[in-house]
């Protein structure tokens, strides 16, 4: 059981499981596999569209700057997407993504669940190389206050510098334990002139992966330990000040 409490009023603005696949042949792999991924969820998912990608190949010709010239793209899967889900469904791995919040864990990871489990059928005996969770929060702070009112991480600025900062753009890279990884970035957002709060996306990454597991093993062990990894530092950045206003 965690021991950070279910916050009434999450700041979460995205959350997602991504989870890459290695194919033991990706180039023989029919991708139109992946449109039935819709057949039966029609209902929950009526939108669809179709992944590509781009490859940009630079050249630096002699008198020539240096110039970017675009690939041909190249398919690699759908996206099914209504209202605040989306699933994506790549020939190299798995996304499913909820705007706004969800009500509980438990009810995320269920759906996750149904979803790859759903999508692990089509693709067959893949192997898993990476398996990670994004949580995105959007948090104010009042302008009468100091982000050290709200926040315990935040950028340390010399008195003799500056007496305040008036925005930031923060990444840290914090290894944790059995080779997880946790990337928390805070960013302030453009503040408009009439506005009384200031903006500050919170947004976390935590990621197992040069891993080979195969479908259904431990995917789901890992991504509750990602879960207390992403709580933890989440609440541990963040003042009780901050926290009563998500209570």
């Amino acid at each position: 059981m965690s021991k950070y409490p279910t916050l009434k009023h999450a700041p979460l603005i995205e959350a997602l499981v991504d989870i890459k696949v290695d194919l033991a042949d990706p180039s023989a792999f029919d991708l139109d596999r992946l449109a039935g991924f819709q057949s039966g969820l029609e209902s929950r998912f009526p939108n669809r569209n179709e992944l590509s990608q781009f490859n940009i190949e630079f050249k630096q010709d002699i008198g020539i700057a240096p110039h970017g010239v675009p690939g041909i793209p190249r398919r690699i899967g759908y996206q099914y997407f209504s209202g605040s889900r989306s699933v994506q469904c790549r020939v190299d791995g798995f996304t499913y993504s909820r705007l706004n919040g969800y009500d509980s864990w438990d009810e995320f990871e269920a759906e996750a669940k149904e979803y790859w489990d759903r999508y692990s059928n089509i693709v067959g005996s893949a192997q898993i190389t990476r398996v990670a969770l994004r949580f995105v929060n959007k948090i104010g702070v009042p302008i009468k206050c100091k982000y050290d009112d709200y926040f315990l991480t935040t950028p340390a600025v010399p008195i003799s510098v500056a007496t305040e900062i008036s925005s930031f753009l923060m990444r840290l890279v914090l290894p944790q334990e059995d080779g997880i990884v946790a990337v928390a970035t805070l960013a302030t957002e453009p503040t408009q002139p009439d506005s009384t709060t200031s903006t500050v996306i919170f947004d976390i990454d935590v990621f197992l992966e040069n891993v080979i597991l195969k479908p259904n093993e431990l995917i789901w062990d890992i991504a509750r330990a990602l879960r207390d990894i992403k709580n933890r530092i989440f609440f541990e950045s963040i003042t009780p000040l901050a926290k009563e206003g998500f209570e």
